[in-house]
C-alpha cells in the first residue's frame, strides 16, 4: 500500500496562508524590541519607563485590534481583512521611520495605539 498518493488528502487547505500570517505578525510584533536600542534608549540613562510604555501601547493595540476584527471579518470577510491588516501593518511602520527618535516619543506610542492621547491632549 502506497501512502503517499494520499497526501493531498491529508493536508490542511490554506495553511501556508496561514504560517505567511504568522510569520508577517511575528516579525511586526519582534520589530519594537529590535529597533529600540536603534533608537538609543539602552543608552545611559536607560529609560525604562518609556520603553515600558511602547510595549504597553503594543499590547493595547492588540487588544483593541482582537476587538476590531471581528465585526470587521463579519462585514467585509476574510481576504479584505488580510489585505487591510497587512495595509495598516505598512502604514504603522512608515510612520515609525517618520518619527525616529529627535521627534516626541509620544508619537511613536500612537503608532503603535491609536487610541492613547498625543501630545497636547488631556
Amino acid at each position: 500500500m502506497d501512502i503517499a498518493e494520499y497526501v493531498e488528502d491529508t493536508r490542511a487547505p490554506g495553511g501556508g496562508s496561514a504560517l505567511a500570517g504568522f510569520l508577517v505578525s511575528g516579525f511586526l510584533l519582534a520589530l519594537l524590541g529590535a529597533i529600540l536600542p536603534a533608537w538609543g534608549y539602552h543608552r545611559d540613562p536607560p529609560e525604562f519607563l518609556t520603553i515600558g510604555n511602547y510595549f504597553l501601547a503594543m499590547g493595547a493595540g492588540i487588544i483593541v485590534a482582537n476587538q476590531l476584527a471581528r465585526p470587521l471579518q463579519r462585514r467585509r470577510g476574510l481576504p479584505f481583512l488580510l489585505v487591510f491588516s497587512g495595509v495598516l501593518g505598512c502604514a504603522t511602520l512608515l510612520f515609525l521611520a517618520l518619527v525616529a527618535p529627535p521627534v516626541s516619543e509620544w508619537w511613536r506610542s500612537v503608532s503603535n495605539d491609536q487610541s492613547l492621547p498625543g501630545p497636547g491632549c488631556s
